[in-house]
């Protein structure tokens, strides 16, 4: 099934990179991570940026192929749990992809000395909530005029909290290049402790509360 996955995002590769970039949005959002590098970061901007892109990249894959099947796509001869078991094969290969990115730019800095394995857990723990927060997607429609999601519950209000959580705990966490845990002042730990917390207790809940949701809902086209 994975082999499948591939091979459909490989030849959807340009018409998923159009529909990030017709979104002004997402333009909006590396102006504002880069800039608040350049801002908060000062002499940290490698540290900062070994988190903050992969966190990008994340949300930027779960846009180009989370939320939805191409119309043709409900042309294939697959039954309902067919389609299921695709959609979470795809949910998880955006996961795997997205944290190879992130081992890639994170290990060498371990492997070279620049940081220890307790702030690349740390930050590990940060990268994980955010990438498998952000491909619990789903897109949303226009009717009457009103943007409308297929999900049930309170999807927009928990989906703007996690993006909140998730945003601020990178920032976070990139302007952290101490080599060890132990060398960050209490004060920071105990900031970046409520925080980290925070986001993995939003990150649960929208877990339980609608990645089933992200799953069914693909299984038939409305």
């Amino acid at each position: 099934m994975y082999r499948n996955v591939i091979n459909d995002y490989r030849s959807h590769f340009k018409s998923a990179v159009k529909r990030v970039w017709d979104s002004a949005g997402w333009i909006l959002v590396f102006l504002c991570y880069f800039t608040l590098e350049i801002i908060i970061a000062e002499e940290r901007e490698w540290s900062f940026f070994l988190i903050a892109f992969p966190s990008i990249m994340a949300y930027m894959i779960a846009r180009m192929y989370g939320g939805f099947f191409n119309k043709t796509f409900y042309l294939c001869p697959m039954d309902a749990s067919e389609r299921r078991n695709y959609a979470i094969h795809s949910y998880r290969l955006r996961i795997i992809i997205t944290s190879i990115i992130f081992l890639l730019f994170n290990l060498p800095p371990v492997i070279l000395g620049m940081y220890s394995i307790p702030v690349l857990l740390c930050r590990m723990l940060v990268f994980g909530c955010v990438t498998v927060s952000a491909n619990i997607y789903c897109q949303s429609k226009k009717v009457d005029n009103k943007e409308v999601y297929s999900f049930i519950g309170n999807y927009m209000t928990v989906n703007i909290w996690s993006n909140i959580y998730n945003f601020i705990a990178v920032i976070f966490m990139g302007c952290i290049d101490s080599y060890d845990i132990k060398q960050i002042d209490k004060g920071s730990m105990v900031m970046i402790a409520v925080l980290v917390i925070s986001q993995l207790i939003v990150t649960i809940y929208k877990v339980r509360r609608f990645y089933w949701q992200s799953i069914v809902v693909m299984e038939f086209y409305k």
